[in-house]
Parts: structure tokens; sequence; C-alpha cells
């Protein structure tokens, strides 16, 4: 079977209001009934710790080569 979509939290456009739906559900905000619901940014991390260890050499590196120049 298929898991279940995980809700989405959306602001009210008017009465900025946190309304967390699921699919299917009507796209109306709970408090006011505003049909204009904007999507909540996610804090997902963007990188891992590997990649910035990376990115972290590299960079020291780049700027002990424009050092020597």
């Amino acid at each position: 079977m298929d898991p279940q979509p995980e809700p989405v939290t959306y602001i009210c456009g008017d009465c900025g209001q946190d309304n967390t739906l699921k699919p299917g559900d009507v796209i109306q905000c709970r408090e006011c009934g505003y049909r204009i619901l904007y999507k909540k940014r996610t804090r997902r991390r963007l990188c891992s710790m590997k990649h910035a260890e990376d990115d972290a050499k590299s960079l020291k590196q780049m700027r002990d080569a424009v050092s020597k120049l």
C-alpha cells in the first residue's frame, strides 16, 4: 500500500491563520473562510555536513593558492 501523504501547512491570505490541509481538503481558511492560502516555507536543511566540510576545504585551498600569487 502507498503511505498516506503528509499534511501541508498553509497561511491564510486574509487573517494569517495557519491551516493544515490534506489531499482532498477544501482550500479554504478554517478561521475566516478566505479561499487564498499561501504555502508555508519549509526549514529543510540544504546540504549535509559532509558537503559543508568539503566546501570549506576547497575554499581554504583556493585562498592558499591565491595568497601564493
